[in-house]
Formats: C-alpha cells, sequence, structure tokens
C-alpha cells in the first residue's frame, strides 16, 4: 500500500481544488486526516490479520456518512453547521470524497489491495490493470477479464481473502495473531519516484492556494 504521508498529500491536492470558499488551513487538515484515515486499520490487524485494508478501507463507511450528511443538509438546522459553522458541511463532503478517492481509491490501485465492500464481502482487490493499443492485436484491457475454467469467471482485480490474503504492516508484519518477538517491523515513508512526485506536486498545489487565499483576506477580507 503507498504510505499515509502519500494519501494525506492526495487529500490535500483534492482539498486545495474543492474547498473553495470553505478553504482555510484547518479545513485542509481535516481533509487531508481523512485521506489517511483507511490505514488506522492497520492495529486492528493485531486482532484479526485481514483487517487492515477492509475496516476503515470500506467504502460503506464514507457513503453512510455522506447519507448522514445529506440528511443533515436538508435539515432546518444542520447540526454540522450549529456546531462547526457555516463551511462544514462543505468541508466534510470534501472530505468524504478523500477518503474514498484518495484513501481506499489509492491502495485499491495497486499490488496491496484493499476491500470496498467488506463486511458484505471478504476478497481484497487490485486494480492494476491496463489499457492500450497495439499493432498486433489491436485494444487490448487486462482490468477484466472472463474465464469460465479459470479461478475468477469474472476477474476484475480479485488478490483473495483472508486467511490466504492478508495486507503485512508495522504493526502485524507477519498476518499473525501473534507476530514473533524480534521480527523486523517497517514504516515506509516513500515507496517510489511516482510518491516522490506527487508529494512535491502536492506542496507546490498548497502552498499556491493558501497563497491565493492570504492575498483574497489580504484584500476584502474574505478568509478563502
Amino acid at each position: 500500500m503507498p504510505p499515509t504521508l502519500v494519501h494525506a498529500a492526495l487529500g490535500a491536492m483534492l482539498g486545495a481544488a474543492l474547498l473553495e470558499d470553505a478553504y482555510s488551513r484547518r479545513a485542509l487538515g481535516v481533509v487531508a486526516l481523512a485521506a489517511a484515515l483507511p490505514d488506522l486499520d492497520a492495529p486492528l490487524s493485531l486482532l484479526v490479520p485481514g483487517l487492515h485494508g477492509a475496516a476503515l478501507h470500506t467504502l460503506l463507511l464514507p457513503l453512510g456518512l455522506a447519507a448522514l450528511l445529506y440528511w443533515d443538509a436538508r435539515r432546518a438546522r444542520p447540526w454540522l453547521i450549529a456546531r462547526f459553522g457555516p463551511t462544514a458541511l462543505h468541508v466534510a463532503a470534501v472530505a468524504l470524497l478523500a477518503w474514498a478517492v484518495a484513501g481506499t481509491g489509492l491502495d485499491l490501485l495497486n499490488l496491496a489491495a484493499a476491500n470496498p465492500v467488506w463486511p458484505l464481502d471478504s476478497m481484497f482487490y487490485s486494480v492494476t490493470g491496463k489499457l492500450e493499443y497495439t499493432t498486433a492485436q489491436g485494444v487490448v484491457q487486462t482490468f477484466y477479464n472472463y474465464s469460465p475454467q479459470g479461478m475468477y469467471t469474472h476477474y476484475v482485480g480479485q488478490r483473495g481473502a483472508p486467511p490466504k490474503f492478508c495486507n503485512p504492516n508495522a504493526w502485524n508484519p507477519t498476518c499473525t495473531a501473534t507476530p514473533p518477538a524480534g521480527v523486523e517491523r517497517i514504516l515506509p515513508a516513500i515507496q517510489g519516484g511516482w510518491q516522490v512526485l506527487l508529494l512535491g506536486a502536492g506542496v507546490v498545489v498548497v502552498v499556491a492556494r493558501d497563497r491565493l487565499a492570504r492575498r483574497a483576506l489580504d484584500t476584502d477580507g474574505v478568509d478563502r
């Protein structure tokens, strides 16, 4: 899985683009934290090894919270606005999107995989196909494959289900109920050049957005 820092960086970029008039450093922090939130299910793998990549990676959680957000927004006096201010609904909506896209979505797009529908199903998925045109084969895509005699009749990136499939992590590097003493634990920060590029782009985007917000505040007194 991409490191938590990468999730937060992508979430911050989404926040910089989508917060609009609700933008503030605090709001941006909320969105970035929401993008990193799914990785907090790693300690749960000490209880059940298959929970990392599932318990907080399931899209059912942000979808359920989005339904509650919609219900609250339709009330005469939304609770979020009364509690956190007039931009709270906007910030919450962007945070939920960051959770789904920059949090769960990013983990679905690599070999480590995630379970987007837990607990309805235990299967982990990894969307790592390709779409290309070749002069020999024409259009080639590997995101979906129909194979009646294969392991999966309809293959869309299934990686397997616990206990045969598990995502090791710093909390439980061996995917066992009790990791042995002295086992190496790795806490990744950056794992590839594309992540360096994303982190760098995130810094540029956030700094530029913050400068625009400061300029607007200096010009008309509106913090955005």
